[in-house]
């Protein structure tokens, strides 16, 4: 891929907002190389006076046409002045490095979220085949990849390739034979390392890239299968897997970092021998030494200048992959911009589905009712849930239509006067009430309203023999709950957000009988008073009485018992 082409990708990939930044760093960038070139430019005279003052008279009249006297006082001046401006350069340089990396690590930041926001808002359907090893990859690590170490490097490729080429100029001018061999001995060599290594890094680029997301996803399956992984005694196996992954993933890595530590050593080789031959060519001129000495102080910037040059295209050569995953990646919005009331009915025409070819659900027919209280049954792995996530708008039917009292509704992406509590209720590490409001503003949480909620639903004493009560930490696989204490205060959960439609999913499978009526008086009294719609998916008949209506599913259709 071009230069240019690949400028394009980059730019298309960066938040708008930074684009500016970047191009500012690069000619800061610039400008210090500048000042890398003046430090050496001045520091040549210095050397000059220090082996051969009488040089300086001598040049001075050849090129100027006039003598320059210069006392050991002025040279003492001189030299505190250079070191003085070397002070001052280090200073505004180290202010600038920390700011620019700084900067690309924040720009990552921005592209993770950027990704998790792409990840959060695709459909569901494309979400069911994502591998969680790959998806922390691409929210994780990729987007620190391209920032630091891809983009990082393109940064620095294009700012020290003009540092090079202007060194390279300056010297060709003041002494053409020395540049010279030492231009074809660096390029003999860099042509050398590259063939040497091109094949060595195309395959580090791929196990690195596939290592990442291997490693993660053995890493996954200890962490969330701990308990069966222990119960069955296989724990070994699971580690050896996920330390094979990562000592392939660590050996890579540690190929690549000794690649960039290792040009700077073949450089100075180069150098060496450049100096070398210099010497034998000219062996007995009365200036080689005073050239030696200059060539070699001009190799203070201009090794470090070819090293970051050949260390940049090592490391975009590998990382590329970041911005390829990256161009990738869908551009999904928040497309839940469904601005209606649930005033009297929700109804369901003609609904189809099919999973990969293989039908789900044909030709459904639901009215929901607003205030009714619907219970849905039917066979394990039947459609059930299917059919309660096309009511939120999680998945899209492949045909039929959505009505909203009477209002026909499309592509939107979870109703917003509905919640929805599944089986398996997600907990995340923070305390018990932030678990129940959900990120809202502490000034605005109603206390009042979450007592009453978890006393109804037998929670509250169980809370307040917590340490902490309603502040306690609990973790995402927390043991200090059982599944139906869980699964309960996932009920407050959705109850709190006062919904207009509640979505139950085998939300009260782990409660014993007392606790399971205990829940559905609760709801029907709810149900009642501020006629809230309940739809239920539960195999359990003793729920039966609660229902206004129920439904079964069988052989794809929905039947009214």
């Amino acid at each position: 891929m071009s230069i240019k082409k690949t400028y394009l990708n980059i730019k298309s990939v960066i938040p708008s907002n930074k684009r500016r930044k970047i191009k500012h760093f690069i000619y800061k960038s610039i400008l210090f190389a500048f000042l890398d070139l003046i430090s050496i430019s001045l520091l040549i005279p210095v050397i000059i006076l220090l082996f051969n003052p009488e040089k300086i008279k001598e040049l001075s009249f050849k090129y100027f046409s006039f003598d320059l006297n210069i006392s050991t006082l002025q040279v003492q001046v001189f030299l505190g002045s250079l070191i003085l401006f070397y002070l001052v350069k280090i200073i505004l340089q180290t202010k600038f490095n920390t700011s620019l990396y700084v900067f690309f690590y924040y720009l990552s930041t921005e592209i993770t979220i950027e990704s998790t926001n792409n990840f959060v808002f695709q459909s569901y359907t494309k979400h069911q085949h994502l591998n969680k090893g790959k998806i922390i990859q691409d929210i994780n690590t990729i987007p620190e990849d391209f920032s630091c170490k891809f983009l990082l490097s393109f940064v620095n490729l294009i700012t020290e390739t003009i540092v090079l080429f202007l060194i390279l100029v300056v010297l060709l001018i003041a002494y053409f034979k020395l540049t010279l061999i030492a231009v074809l001995v660096l390029f003999l060599l860099a042509v050398l390392m590259y063939l040497n290594k091109k094949k060595q890094l195309n395959l580090i680029n791929s196990i690195y890239k596939e290592s990442q997301a291997k490693s993660n996803s053995e890493l996954l399956n200890i962490l969330n299968g701990y308990l069966e992984i222990r119960n069955s005694g296989n724990y070994p196996i699971f580690l050896e897997r996920f330390k094979k992954e990562k000592k392939i993933l660590n050996e890579v890595t540690g190929r690549l970092i000794s690649f960039n530590s290792n040009y700077s050593k073949y450089l100075e080789f180069a150098l060496i021998i450049s100096l070398v031959l210099f010497t034998i060519i000219n062996f007995g001129n009365k200036d080689t030494i005073i050239l030696l000495t200059i060539f070699g102080t001009s190799s203070l910037r201009l090794i470090p200048s070819i090293s970051k040059i050949l260390s940049a295209l090592t490391l975009i050569k590998t990382y590329r992959y970041s911005l390829d995953i990256l161009l990738s990646h869908e551009q999904n919005n928040v497309i839940n911009n469904l601005k209606i009331n649930y005033e009297s009915q929700f109804k369901l025409e003609n609904i189809s589905f099919d999973y990969d070819g293989n039908s789900i659900l044909e030709n459904i027919n639901l009215t929901i009712d607003k205030g009714s209280f619907i219970g849905i049954k039917g066979d394990s792995g039947i459609g059930k849930t299917t059919l309660l996530y096309i009511i939120l708008g999680i998945i899209k039917p492949k045909k039929g239509n959505c009505f909203i009292d009477k209002t026909r509704i499309e592509n939107y992406d979870f109703l917003p006067f509905a919640n929805y509590v599944p089986q398996q209720p997600f907990l995340f590490n923070g305390t018990i009430i932030e678990n129940i409001v959900l990120g809202q503003n502490p000034n605005e949480i109603d206390y009042n309203y979450i007592y009453y909620l978890c006393k109804k639903l037998e929670l509250h004493v169980i809370i307040g023999k917590m340490d902490n009560e309603y502040e306690t930490e609990i973790a995402l696989e927390s043991s200090r709950l059982s599944g139906g204490q869980k699964q309960r205060l996932a009920l407050v959960r959705a109850l709190y957000t006062r919904p207009s439609l509640l979505i139950l999913d085998e939300a009260t499978n782990q409660q014993d009988k007392h606790l399971e009526k205990v829940i559905f008086d609760f709801l029907s009294e709810i149900n009642q008073k501020d006629n809230t719609t309940i739809l239920s998916v539960s195999h359990d008949d003793d729920n039966d009485i609660f229902y206004k209506n129920i439904y079964k599913i069988e052989n794809r259709n929905l039947t009214l018992l």
